[in-house]
């Protein structure tokens, strides 16, 4: 080894030193008293049972931000420690990697019923054998580090090569690396000593052989351990009893659901065939009343007039580029019967906008969160349209989107976000109207150069400049122009005090205009980013009234079950604290004591109107 590389580990080896001594320091400081509370396990001489008396508040009922990060690590961090061991056994090919996998699986297979406090004691018993075989694990690749790096020629005369692959014993130090390769470089080429030996080294890969993916699991098992101790998670040994007792209710609610949502359908579809029957009633007895009056002595003969009348030639459209094609005016076949009824509008009372009809029902499932699903603004490709439909003036986009948005009808609203302004449509029918008259002429004074020559439209503001100057008319694009020619004169000193003070008014025209230049771009980079936080608003509340709208039957469930696990706890907390009663048992008592918020259909309806 180098003398720089005895010296950078001699550093590394310090720093080490002194984090270890620090944490001795404190460990030797921690006391009862500390806001942290103490690192000591909650089960004093192995008694290991729930206490009610928990002296941390209830941080799955409170759902504030913090409590939601309490809810991720505590209720779920056995699930991402397992994940972590998964990876850790996933990512090599030895019976090192075979023993992650095995253990892992061992411990998913019960699932949350490791922690509902009933053989509690087996549970630990299997997070402790993981914790030791991880380090067990990484203290052989260590050891097996001497062997692939340092006596790797051991395994030569043996032909231990399957060995040497089993267990993963190459060499990850990129010092030894080199010399290895290098020793084997050096080798002559009839010499077949050392050739199984370097072709068993390149048959496998190194990374199986560091301690990578152990030290992070070993890190999660750690902190899952820890957990495990401590109150936050007896808070969820009691939600996971409620759980494994709440197992089938799920489908139970569902199946309800189905249930009513067939005989709710049923009645839809009953109303709106009672619907169709009235109105085919009342379109029979219109059509036998008008048959009544065209029969008999003295009776007016009722002749409708509809699209399916033959009606003169002068009433095609001129616009139909086909009109021998229009059904109105094609000759009747030869074996053609005219229609006795041919339901047209003259026998139908009413109008289809005004009546009350029977509205459609999206879902017969009761929404549990009212306007969860409810979507009252412009998604982001109507934003998108009214942007095109602006000129991408991104300003008068979102003023149009502000008002727009305070419709609540989606049609109305749409054409709100889409039509021009006030001003604009005042704009628009003084052009209108002007475009029958002569052409304005132009109210502002326009400096063309430094010469004679001014361009003025309008009427000049006194009658002695008027004297002063001789006019030549001229005409471009129909608008009259007049141009005057000064006369020329002495400059006398007050011309040269008014052509100063136009000067500076010029050059104070020019500095406002750079800076009304400079606000403008600001605003419309600041329009900008407006309209980009808009449209991702939008986006995100479009998609979630839409995942509302899908999810609503699980919403639902999953209300009544956390209803039903509030009733489960306040009734059963006895029970529920009782960690010798088993999950199966607590599971007959709550069927039996019938505490269910809902339990059929006419529940559900009840549910739905409170």
């Amino acid at each position: 080894m180098s003398p720089d590389r005895f010296s950078d580990n001699l550093k590394i080896d310090f720093i080490l030193l002194a984090i270890v001594s620090a944490q001795n320091r404190m460990f030797k400081q921690e006391s009862e008293e500390h806001p942290a509370g103490s690192n000591d396990s909650i089960y004093v001489c192995n008694k290991y049972q729930l206490l009610k008396e928990n002296p941390h508040y209830d941080f799955v009922i409170e759902q504030s931000f913090v409590d939601f990060i309490k809810y991720i690590i505590f209720m779920y961090g056995h699930w991402i420690t397992m994940i972590m061991t998964l990876c850790a056994g996933l990512g090599g090919t030895s019976l090192f990697a075979l023993g992650y996998v095995i253990l892992a699986f061992w411990m998913l297979w019960e699932g949350n019923n490791l922690y509902t406090m009933h053989r509690y004691t087996k549970t630990l018993a299997r997070w402790n054998t993981l914790a030791k075989y991880t380090v067990v694990i990484m203290l052989c690749k260590i050891f097996l580090q001497l062997i692939g790096c340092v006596f790797i020629g051991i395994i030569r005369p043996k032909q231990l090569c399957p060995v040497q692959q089993l267990f993963s014993i190459f060499c990850v130090n990129p010092l030894s690396i080199g010399e290895l390769q290098k020793f084997f470089s050096e080798l002559p080429s009839d010499d077949t000593e050392f050739s199984d030996l370097q072709s068993c080294s390149k048959g496998g890969d190194s990374s199986e052989a560091s301690i990578g993916f152990d030290a992070v699991a070993f890190l999660f098992i750690i902190f899952q351990l820890r957990i495990l101790h401590s109150w936050y998670f007896q808070r969820c040994m009691i939600e996971f009893r409620c759980e494994v007792i709440q197992a089938n209710r799920g489908a139970i609610l569902i199946n309800q659901l189905i249930e009513k949502e067939m005989r709710e359908q049923t009645e839809h579809q009953n109303k709106k065939l009672r619907e169709i029957k009235a109105r085919t009633a009342a379109i029979r007895k219109r059509y036998e009343e008008q048959q009544r009056r065209s029969s008999g002595y003295g009776a007016v003969v009722f002749s409708p007039q509809t699209y399916g009348q033959v009606r003169p030639r002068s009433i095609i459209d001129i616009d139909d580029p086909l009109p021998s094609y229009d059904p109105r005016y094609a000759p009747p076949p030869s074996t053609s019967v005219m229609a006795k009824r041919a339901g047209d509008y003259y026998m139908f009372e009413g109008d289809p906008e005004i009546d009350d009809l029977i509205e459609p029902v999206i879902s017969f499932v009761p929404e549990v969160t009212p306007g969860a699903g409810d979507f009252d603004k412009l998604d982001p490709a109507q934003l998108l349209h009214t942007a095109l439909g602006k000129d991408l003036d991104l300003i008068k986009t979102l003023d149009s989107v502000e008002e727009a948005e305070q419709i609540k009808d989606e049609k109305l609203r749409m054409i709100a976000a889409v039509a021009p302004s006030e001003k604009a449509r005042e704009i628009a029918k003084l052009a209108l109207k002007l475009r029958h008259q002569s052409p304005p002429k132009p109210e502002t004074v326009h400096h063309m150069d430094e010469g004679d020559y001014y361009s003025i439209g309008g009427p000049s503001t006194s009658q002695a400049e008027k004297s002063e100057k001789d006019e030549e008319t001229d005409t471009t694009d129909g608008i009259p122009i007049i141009r005057f020619r000064k006369k020329r004169q002495q400059q006398q000193p007050e011309d040269v005090i008014e052509k100063e003070s136009t000067q500076k008014e010029i050059e104070e025209q020019q500095q406002t205009t750079t800076k009304i230049d400079a606000y403008s771009y600001a605003k419309a980079i600041i329009s900008f980013f407006q309209f980009l936080w808009k449209i991702m608003i939008a986006f995100l509340d479009w998609i979630s009234a839409f995942l509302n709208r899908r999810s609503r039957e699980h919403r639902y469930v999953a209300y009544v079950l956390n209803k039903e696990k509030e009733h489960l706890k306040e009734m059963m907390s006895n029970e529920l604290y009782d960690g010798q009663i088993s999950s199966s048992d607590l599971r007959e008592r709550w069927e039996s004591h019938n505490m269910h918020i809902v339990s059929s259909e006419e529940d559900i309806k009840r549910k739905r109107s409170t």
